[in-house]
């Protein structure tokens, strides 16, 4: 009996609402992703069920495929929105995927953020989710400027 290989990949998930935790989950368990959930300031004040502090995951050596926002404040009162340019500038290889709550565009933000977002999604569009994450995380495409930096690195 042959398996077939699956790329597990893991993503920071930034996120309060129940509804989209679910939808999250779905998504993470169709593409084979392993959420980490995170929190901004002390874990007991902040996401329920948050076991990593994101500062901490973002210092670390960890792989990460993608990180997942919430356009929403936390308990702690930061919004992902507050988030996004700072993991953007920490790790501009990340795609960063933004829950909005009006719309699924990105016409509205600063271009600080228009230019660190890959993409924006609503909870009631787990499609459109699922399309940006097939495009940004299980893509086998690799643009040639990734490719050549590995071969240097590799050197």
């Amino acid at each position: 009996m042959t398996k077939e290989t699956q790329i597990v990949s893991k993503v920071l998930v930034h996120e309060c609402n129940d509804d989209a935790l679910s939808v999250l989950k779905d998504v993470c368990t169709k593409h084979n992703l392993i959420g980490l959930k995170v929190c901004t300031g002390n874990n007991t004040i902040g996401l329920r069920d948050a076991s990593n502090e994101i500062s901490e995951v973002m210092a670390s050596n960890v792989d990460l495929g993608a990180v997942f926002l919430s356009e929403a404040k936390d308990l702690n009162d930061v919004s992902g929105l507050e988030l996004c340019t700072k993991i953007h500038r920490a790790r501009p290889e990340l795609p960063i995927f933004m829950r909005r709550e009006h719309t699924d565009s990105m016409d509205d933000l600063p271009p600080s953020i228009q230019e660190a977002l890959a993409g924006c999604y609503q909870v009631e569009e787990a499609d459109k989710l699922n399309e940006l994450v097939d495009n940004y995380i299980c893509s086998m495409y690799y643009p040639a400027e990734l490719a050549s930096g590995v071969i240097d690195l590799s050197k």
